[in-house]
């Protein structure tokens, strides 16, 4: 994919300074589009639009079952909404689409306290259609017009107890008055970084401003999992800007700028020209389009397909040139150490100008000028002259301050091994041998979660045997509180017994992201469904500490093996293989739905049941297979890639 600055001349009508948050072509030939288009990858949606001949690939089991799953989600709470509001609900759900669009006009007219099921008319200037899920009435316009909000549902969390980057006090509202005039802050619970959600909030408010119902104040609700409504400010920086470094833009600023790039990529597809190309992202994995773009990516050695490196970072690698995995191998290290070290105001382009027109004797010092720090900085790393500036690689002096996801060096050490390192992990520099924390007694801890999120079951591995703490029943709040307390009891009981004979004790995972926040949102539910006080804090405590260990982080910190380092990943590489021919965490989501649904308990449930609880054993059992390999195995070092570039062929 390619950024919007990459996208052409702005017409002759947008003369100046060129603004990012609007198409730069003639879009009116573009269909309108709904809020989803903001937050989908590029080429997606040109693909949708104008299919590749290949077509498309078969939806999978996962997509239908969260799409169904979140449908069934938007029905229940439409039903709770209509109870706990009869008098002022404003319902056009059954109105057929052609219809809807007048209905919900004539319903803001009107000044309806609450439309569900609405649909707004069309933004043709702006080439949007939306149908928020609902409308709320927040006061009156200057003008006499009344003034809407917009709420979507989403079949997931939207608040979180405050901790890591989440700390933003939750304003809620019940169901019973959705609204910001009613709604309060809650100190525990904090608003979760909801990216796309707030990009479709963002969408519906432009379309509220482009047919006169918007409020000045520019908020969005959503109503998740907790089934209160969760305000968002659109007009709050919370996000990291994906051009401007480590700043931060609103979701207005965010949505406005995605949404008008797209406008153009659909508007340039028309016109038979593309200006995206498939990159490797996140949404890659749900993807209907990735059996076009996956041989692509593989056939072209895309720089995307090393770890950490989505579109941003292959965005910044491409303009400089560097465009494949191979190229990023290839580059001079010892000035990719240079450029990770000088201070970001360095006019690097004007001190390769300045060096390459005076004799190469020439003191850097006297180029930089009184620059001290930038010329001590360029003295440690062996710059003394004009000549040694000259010598320096081009390619990575032009990464300098831009955004590759961290240290240079360190991504050209990953595309080493991708490379070179046929298939083996390596040490990092600078590590003399793989050092995994050791304790008396080390527990491997797994948890499995619903596909609303809830924690059903977590299994352990003590001294070779598999001890798994799970719970069938529906999914949801009390039965996440429940699931916790028990797992927490026992985990408690494990380390008083350690502590108590002198012994001690860790708890290994793979990844600790998923399983500390399952500990931690179980906290929460048995903090406020059980009566559980304090037990929060314990496990803040607890997963801070060093009893509690990602094997993943312990292996990220001392190897490098140049792709995935997902479980699945690495644990074969150690010998582990999974009994299921088809061991993956998704699928295990729809195992569960099979487990607690299936035929009422019968065989089909049981057999479920019984999948993922050896699933779970087996995902547990190999960390404890990747923690004996790596403390068993002598890795290569990474720095054997060095001479790779000097004898083979293939590096030029």
């Amino acid at each position: 994919m390619t950024n919007v600055e990459d996208a052409g001349p702005a017409p002759a009508e947008r003369a100046g300074p060129v603004d990012r948050y609007t198409p730069r072509r003639d879009v009116s030939r573009v269909p309108l589009q709904g809020a989803h288009v903001a937050r989908r990858c590029p080429l997606r949606v040109q693909f949708d639009l104008l299919p590749p001949p290949t077509g498309p690939g078969t939806e999978s089991v996962m997509t239908r079952v969260r799409i169904d799953e979140s449908s069934a989600f938007r029905v229940a709470v439409v039903a709770e909404l209509r109870r706990a509001n009869p008098e002022v609900l404003f319902l056009c759900d059954d109105v057929p689409e052609d219809e809807r669009v007048t209905a919900t006009v004539q319903a803001m007219v009107g000044g309806a306290g609450l439309i569900v099921g609405g649909r707004l008319p069309a933004d043709e200037r702006g080439r949007r259609s939306g149908r928020p899920d609902v409308l709320v009435r927040a006061g009156t316009r200057p003008d006499g017009r009344a003034a809407y909000l917009p709420i979507d549902i989403r079949y997931h969390k939207t608040l979180t107890p405050p901790a890591g980057e989440n700390r933003e006090p939750g304003l809620v509202s019940e169901l019973g008055a959705p609204s910001p005039a009613a709604a309060t802050t809650d100190p525990a619970w904090a608003l979760r970084a909801l990216r796309n959600d707030s990009l479709d909030l963002a969408h519906h408010h432009r379309m509220l401003e482009a047919c006169g119902h918007a409020t000045a104040e520019r908020w969005g609700g959503i109503i998740g999992k907790e089934r209160r409504v969760a305000w968002v400010d659109l007009d709050v920086p919370r996000f990291r800007a994906t051009w401007k470094g480590h700043d931060t833009e609103s979701a207005l600023e965010r949505y406005d700028f995605e949404f008008a790039f797209r406008l153009d990529v659909l508007a340039a597809a028309l016109d038979g020209e593309s200006l995206v190309e498939p990159v490797l992202v996140d949404e890659c994995g749900s993807c209907p389009w990735y059996t076009h773009c996956g041989p692509r990516l593989i056939a072209g050695d895309s720089v995307s397909l090393l770890p950490l490196h989505g579109y941003v970072q292959w965005h910044t690698h491409r303009k400089a040139g560097v465009g494949t995995r191979l190229d990023l191998a290839r580059l001079d290290r010892r000035t990719a150490l240079l450029r990770d070290a000088l201070p970001p105001a360095t006019d690097v382009a004007g001190l390769v100008d300045l060096a390459a027109g005076v004799a190469p004797g020439t003191p850097v010092a006297d180029l930089v000028g009184g620059q001290e720090k930038q010329s001590a900085v360029l003295a440690e790393h062996g710059v003394s002259t004009a000549a040694d500036v000259v010598a320096l690689d081009r390619r990575v002096l032009a990464l300098h301050n831009r955004m590759v996801g961290g240290s240079l060096a360190g991504a050209i050490d990953v595309a080493r091994v991708a490379v070179w390192g046929n298939g083996a992990l390596h040490r990092r520099r600078g590590v003399g041998a793989v050092d995994v924390p050791a304790f008396d007694i080390e527990i491997d801890i797994d948890m499995e979660n619903a596909i609303d999120g809830t924690t059903y079951l977590w299994g352990a591995l003590v001294d070779g045997v598999y001890e798994p703490v799970v719970d069938w029943g529906r999914p949801g709040e009390l039965l996440e509180a429940r699931l916790f307390a028990r797992f927490w009891t026992w985990v408690e009981r494990q380390r008083h017994a350690a502590h108590g004979s002198g012994r001690s004790i860790a708890f290994y995972c793979w990844s600790a992201g998923a399983e500390r926040g399952a500990l931690t949102s179980g906290a929460a539910m048995a903090e406020a469904h059980l009566g559980m006080a304090g037990v929060g804090d314990a496990v803040a405590a607890f997963v801070a500490g060093a009893e509690f260990v990602d094997l993943l982080q312990v292996l990220r910190t001392q190897l490098e093996s140049g792709g995935s380092n997902g479980l699945k990943a690495i644990a074969p590489r150690a010998g582990f293989s999974w009994r299921d021919e088809e061991p993956s965490g998704d699928l295990s989501m729809l195992w569960h739905r099979m487990a607690v649904g299936g035929d009422g308990g019968g065989d089909q449930a049981a057999a479920a049941r019984s999948r993922l609880l050896d699933y779970n054993e087996d995902d547990v059992r190999a960390t404890a297979a990747v923690r004996r390999w790596m403390r068993s195995t002598t890795f290569p070092a990474v720095e054997d890639l060095d001479a790779v570039l000097g004898a083979s062929p293939a590096a030029g």
